[in-house]
């Protein structure tokens, strides 16, 4: 995360992987499945159910993601915060 964006706009993983995200930036996100800054609590195929806080200088890495798809999780705060997630099989 580089301030109120992802360092990457599309990030792929395989299924069975996790991602990790490092906030090192000076301003805290509040990650969750959606898009532009709407978090829609629980989306299927996404390992984040709700809200993950991530203050200054954290770390966080979710759950495997498990079913192939193209996913998005974004920031409540950053509302163009907004990463497409493809799962690869």
């Amino acid at each position: 995360m580089n301030g109120d964006d992802f360092a990457r706009e599309v990030v792929t993983v395989h299924a069975g992987q996790r991602l990790t995200f490092f906030n090192n930036s000076d301003v805290i996100h509040v990650l969750g499945a959606g898009r532009d800054g709407h978090v829609v609590g629980h989306e299927r195929g996404v390992p984040i159910h709700g809200y993950h806080l991530m203050p200054t200088n954290s770390v966080y890495r979710t759950p495997p993601w498990t079913k192939p798809g193209t996913f998005w999780l974004t920031c409540s705060v950053h509302p163009d915060m907004t990463v497409k997630v493809i799962v690869r099989p």
